[in-house]
């Protein structure tokens, strides 16, 4: 059994999975894609912002 379970394997999800797991906790992240398709799910991200720039630093 996981200790988290983190729904969402976008940016943020995956982050949070390693943030937790260098914690100690086993995180398991669940997405609904196998992959992405660019035809039919276009990216909403054209850039990081400071603050995300901070927590991926800070996450190593």
């Amino acid at each position: 059994m996981h200790d988290v379970v983190v729904v969402g394997g976008g940016a943020v999800g995956l982050l949070l999975a390693c943030l937790l797991a260098r914690r100690g906790l086993d995180a398991v992240v669940l997405e609904r894609r196998n992959a992405p398709d660019p035809a039919t799910t276009p990216s909403r991200a054209i850039g990081i912002h400071p603050p995300g720039l901070r927590a991926l630093a800070a996450a190593g």
